[in-house]
Parts: C-alpha cells; structure tokens; sequence
C-alpha cells in the first residue's frame, strides 16, 4: 500500500493543489516503518523505502536506506537505482 501510495504521489502533477500532500507522505514512511517493524520481508521493505525516497526527491535519504538494504544483502533495484545516480551520485563513505 505504501508503495503504490507514493507512487501515485509521485505521478501526481505538482502544479495539482494537494495540501495534504506532506501528511500522505508521512503515512507513507509510516507504512514502511510498521512494515519494517515486522521483519518479514526487510530487502523488499528496504527496496520500495528507498525508491518512494527517490520519487519525492529525497535522494541522500534514499542512498541511506540503499546502505541499509545492502547490509540486510539486497541490491538496488538498477532502474530506479540508474535515475538515483542521475539525479545525485551515490555519497563516498566519510573517510574516504
């Protein structure tokens, strides 16, 4: 549900009024917490966290939730992940 949320929040214009536009978002990530929360399922979680990220623009959030889904041993997603790199390249981990 929160996936295909933000997807439609992403489609949406944005010269569309929408002045809960920011709450849906919120219940958005608070969808992918509870879903988070449960532990099933944590690389597919992690997946639609960070690209609804991506789609709001969000994209230091997003490379944040990709290092999360690499830890759990997932891989991103090369489509979205390729518009990610696009729009802002993946952050070198501090010290580098």
């Amino acid at each position: 549900m929160a996936y295909v949320t933000a997807l439609c929040l992403a489609a949406d214009p944005p010269y569309q009024p929408r002045p809960n536009r920011g709450e849906i978002w919120r219940q958005v990530d608070q969808w992918l917490a509870q879903a988070q929360a449960t532990g099933l399922a944590a690389q597919y979680v992690q997946q639609k966290w960070w690209q609804s990220l991506y789609f709001r623009g969000k994209y230091a959030a997003a490379w944040a939730k990709i290092a999360e889904l690499r830890v759990l041993g997932g891989s991103p997603d090369p489509r979205t992940l390729n518009l990610l790199m696009r729009a802002m390249p993946e952050p070198k981990p501090a010290g580098d």
